[in-house]
């Protein structure tokens, strides 16, 4: 799986006394977890569990973890163009990723644990085809914000497509993407962001 929470969360409680709350609640907060696994009513606040869909309680331990950071990746990706707005990075920018992070996401909870082999073998190659599918798309959105932030001809929207290198960096650490553009931008001789101990978040 190409997502780590943990890694994500502690990282960005760093910078919560400079830009005040709004990364505090850059993960998903409990009513996201169960909405995507339970459906409200529309005549009242109750909950209805899906039938085609497996209760996060009954998931297995790896299941469950895949299932947490996929949404709370997916939750940080969101937030991004809306913390962050500029032309330069619109929404949709960020749309391919999100939309892999949703296929997983429906996978897991369509997923009963099985010890049978055959089905095991299935579900590693839809899994590893959806991870190769989501690296690429974050190695092509950390590449469009980074020409944004050192080409782009609007300070604004270039300190926030810094800002959004930043968190993407964070997001991405020790993930199989982010090392990808480290091996591209040191076999091009491009300033390496995500090992440059100076570059911290600009202001919006």
């Amino acid at each position: 799986m190409p997502i780590d929470s943990s890694h994500y969360s502690s990282h960005s409680n760093n910078y919560s006394d400079r830009y005040g709350d709004k990364y505090q609640s850059i993960a998903p907060q409990t009513s996201s977890t169960q909405g995507s696994w339970r459906q409200s009513s529309s005549s009242s606040n109750s909950s209805t569990p899906l039938v085609s869909n497996l209760p996060y309680s009954t998931m297995g331990p790896s299941n469950r973890q895949q299932f947490d950071q996929a949404n709370t990746t997916k939750a940080a990706l969101e937030k991004l163009p809306t913390d962050f707005p500029t032309p330069a990075l619109p929404k949709t920018a960020y749309q391919a990723p999100i939309n892999l992070l949703e296929q997983r996401i429906k996978n897991l909870e369509a997923r009963s644990e099985t010890s049978n082999p055959l089905t095991k073998l299935s579900h590693y190659r839809e899994d590893k085809k959806t991870d190769k599918a989501f690296n690429k798309e974050m190695v092509t959105l950390y590449k469009q914000a980074r020409d944004v932030q050192t080409n782009g001809t609007n300070q604004t929207d270039k300190n926030r497509a810094s800002n959004v290198t930043d968190q993407l960096t964070v997001l991405g650490k020790g993930q199989p993407w982010l090392e990808q553009v480290r091996k591209e931008n040191r076999k091009g001789g491009v300033l390496n962001w995500p090992n440059d101990p100076g570059h911290l978040l600009r202001a919006i």
